[in-house]
């Protein structure tokens, strides 16, 4: 079940039109390698050029074929983007599997309007089919239409983030989110995806709108995610927070680190509304959020030589 606590004057959304690029290892009339296989009218040259450094190529998910897979969301200047990348075939070269990304590109004035949900859009493309990797790819394929219903808060999958004892974690991701600062956790028992999705109903239209996240891509600097999730590390912590520096959080340790400093009052407030399992509470509070400019948080870019209020590794 899902509820939207911010639109006071529309449950429905006009139907979106989705541009789609698929990304993957091929030999083509523009040479072998990894490139974009196929792509819809609207991605021109202009706007492949800013997705490039987001797909991703060999070796770039952290589980071995044939079952690994990754979810990315990421927003470009004019878009909205989801990619979705599991193993499809081999490398033209013949050394492994290949890593096939399918983009969907969504106009950001209307994604936010539909509540910048990235999973959304996810189930409305999943419902179509149009996610599965299909090798030959053709060079042009459709802009597509979908439906998007306002999605602010998906109720039953907070129930992830309470099994997690979010008191011991939520609210310094959520400051460090705030602040532009990267996260990433290693999620343990819970499954990466579900617990985004959950932590995705917890964040104001003001954080939607410039978080990106991947729920199962290794760290590269030509992708700066603000938030990642993996099952596991897939390098060690130290690695982590030197490449990302980032505010690292292990719910699979039992021990926790508290903020060095109170977090900001909507954060305290959400934290203890999770936490208790008071939806209205979390509706009421997300709904005043989205409505109020004035009491938006923040949402900034990384600064060069972050000042971190939190500690640089949580075990939770």
């Amino acid at each position: 079940m899902s509820a939207e606590p911010s639109l006071p004057e529309k449950t429905e959304t006009p139907p979106l039109m989705v541009q789609q690029a698929v990304f993957s290892s091929a030999a083509t009339d523009r040479g072998p390698g990894y490139q974009f296989l196929g792509w819809s009218p609207g991605v021109e040259p202009a706007l492949r050029q800013q997705l490039h450094p987001w797909a991703p190529t060999h070796d770039s998910l952290s589980q071995p074929p044939p079952q690994g897979a990754a979810l990315s969301y990421f927003p470009l200047d004019h878009y909205c983007v989801i990619g979705w990348s599991s193993y499809a075939g081999q490398e033209y070269s013949g050394r492994g599997a290949a890593v096939f990304t399918h983009f969907l590109l969504v106009p950001r004035a209307g994604f936010e309007q539909a509540g910048a949900h990235p999973f959304a859009l996810l189930q409305a493309a999943l419902g179509r089919q149009i996610l599965a990797p299909r090798l030959p790819v053709p060079e042009t394929l459709p802009e597509l239409q979908l439906q998007l219903r306002p999605t602010w808060v998906e109720l039953e999958l907070l129930l992830h983030l309470r099994k997690t004892d979010p008191q011991r974690w939520l609210a310094a991701a959520l400051a460090a989110l705030a602040a532009g600062r990267a996260v990433a956790i290693q999620t343990g028992e819970v499954s990466p995806h579900l617990l985004a999705r959950g932590l995705w109903s917890c964040l104001p239209l003001s954080l939607r709108k410039e978080v990106s996240f991947t729920t199962g891509l290794v760290p590269s600097l030509r992708r700066p995610f603000r938030l990642t999730l993996w099952e596991s590390w897939p390098w060690s912590a130290a690695r982590l927070r030197r490449q990302l520096k980032a505010l690292l959080i292990d719910l699979q340790r039992g021990t926790a680190h508290s903020a060095e400093e109170p977090p900001p009052p909507w954060i305290a407030k959400l934290v203890e509304a999770v936490s208790q399992g008071s939806t209205a509470g979390l509706l009421e509070l997300l709904a005043r959020l989205n409505r109020s400019p004035n009491q938006n948080p923040p949402a900034v870019s990384p600064p060069d030589t972050p000042a971190p209020p939190v500690p640089d590794q949580l075990h939770c």
